[in-house]
C-alpha cells in the first residue's frame, strides 16, 4: 500500500505502508512486503505493558480506577485531564513526579502547551501514565524504583506479556530502548497483529491474564481520549467503535488495531517511519475490507484524506492512500 502526499493536486512524496490482518485461522490479508517487515512496537506495546499492573495486584492494592488503568496504556497529549489522572496515580503510591523516569517535554496538545504558566514537568510526558503504572508495580512488589533496565523485574514481566500475546518466543523478540527510556520490543508485523487479536480475545490467555486484558481494553474504550487526545487516530477509532474497536499507535508510523465481533487483529507500519501517512493508510484498509459501519466511517472522515497545511494554517495539500 502507498500513501501519496499531493500538493496542489500534484505528487510530492510517497510513503510505503506494510499491513497485516490476522484472524483466528491465520492471515486474512497482507501487503506483499509485510512478511519481511519487523519493527519495534514502541507505544503500541502499552496495553501489554499494563497487564502486569493488573495481574501483579498493584492496581487493586492502590485502588486504581478505570481512568487510571486507561492512562497506564496511554500516549497522552498532556491535557489537564491527563496530568490530573497521572497525579492521582502517583498520590496513591505515595510518590511524586520526580520518581518518573520518562523525561520531560511540553504537551503535544497545542492548547494545553499554550496554557502552561510554568515549565512542563514529567507529568506532561506522553508516557507518564505508563511510567506511573510501572512505579506502582515496583512499590507493590518492593522492587527498585530504578525500573528502566531490561533486567528489572517489571521489564521482564512486560517481555513475558508481549511474548504471550504475540505468540513469539521471548528469545526471538528484539530489545531496544524506547523514547521514554524503557525497553522497546521488535517483532514481525504479523506477530504485532496477533497480539492485538489476542488482546480482544482474552480467552486465548490464562484466567488472570484474560481478566487483565478485559479490564484494560474496557478502560481504553470507555475513555478513548485519555489514551491519546483530540484528533488522535487510536482515540477516534475507539470512540467511533463504542467498545468494538481497540487501537493503540506507536512512534515511527505504527498502529495496532483489534476488532471485536470480527475477531481480527491488524498492524500497519509506515516503512519510512512517517506517522503522517498512517491515518490515510489505516482508513483505506478498514474501508476496503468493510470493517467499519456507516456511522463509524462517517465519524472518522477527517482521518481518511488528512489535510496538509502551511504555517498560516491554509490547506495546501492532502495525504491519499492507494489501494492496495
Amino acid at each position: 500500500m502507498k500513501v501519496e502526499l499531493r500538493r496542489g493536486g500534484l505528487l510530492e512524496s510517497v510513503h510505503q505502508v506494510e499491513a497485516v490482518v490476522i484472524g483466528v485461522d491465520g492471515v486474512i490479508w497482507a501487503t506483499p512486503g509485510a512478511a519481511d517487515c519487523a519493527t519495534f512496537m514502541r507505544s503500541a506495546a502499552k496495553p501489554f505493558q499494563a497487564i502486569g499492573l493488573i495481574t501483579g495486584g498493584a492496581a487493586d492494592q492502590f485502588g486504581f480506577t478505570a481512568e487510571e488503568v486507561a492512562l497506564a496504556s496511554a500516549s497522552h497529549y498532556g491535557e489537564e485531564m491527563h496530568t490530573r489522572v497521572v497525579s492521582s496515580m502517583l498520590a496513591k503510591i505515595h510518590l511524586t513526579p520526580d520518581a518518573l523516569r520518562c523525561g520531560i517535554h511540553p504537551p503535544y496538545d497545542k492548547e494545553a502547551a499554550a496554557a502552561l504558566t510554568a515549565p512542563p514537568t514529567a507529568l506532561h510526558s506522553n508516557c507518564s501514565g505508563k511510567h506511573a503504572a510501572m512505579l506502582a508495580q515496583c512499590v507493590h512488589a518492593g522492587w527498585s524504583l530504578e525500573y528502566l533496565p531490561i533486567d528489572h523485574p517489571v521489564q521482564q514481566r512486560n517481555l513475558d506479556s508481549v511474548a504471550a500475546f504475540s505468540g513469539l518466543e521471548r528469545t526471538r523478540i528484539g530489545i531496544g530502548v524506547d523514547g521514554c527510556g524503557v525497553p522497546s520490543f521488535q517483532l514481525p508485523l504479523s506477530h504485532i497483529a496477533t497480539a492485538f487479536l489476542n488482546l480482544i480475545r482474552p480467552h486465548s490467555q490464562d484466567g488472570p491474564t484474560a481478566q487483565a486484558a478485559e479490564r484494560i481494553t474496557q478502560a481504553m474504550t470507555d475513555h478513548p481520549r485519555l489514551v491519546g487526545g483530540k484528533g488522535v487516530l487510536g482515540s477516534d477509532l475507539m470512540a467511533a467503535g463504542h467498545g468494538r474497536i481497540v487501537a493503540k499507535g506507536g512512534a515511527e508510523g505504527l498502529v495496532g488495531i483489534g476488532i471485536r465481533g470480527a475477531a481480527l487483529g491488524i498492524a500497519l507500519k509506515v516503512v519510512d517511519g512517517s506517522s503522517r501517512a498512517l491515518d490515510a493508510a489505516a482508513m483505506t484498509l478498514l474501508d476496503h475490507l468493510e470493517l467499519l459501519s456507516a456511522d463509524e466511517a462517517k465519524s472518522l472522515e477527517p482521518h481518511r484524506r488528512p489535510i496538509v497545511a502551511n504555517v498560516a494554517g491554509q490547506a495546501v495539500g492532502e495525504l491519499v492512500a492507494l489501494w492496495p
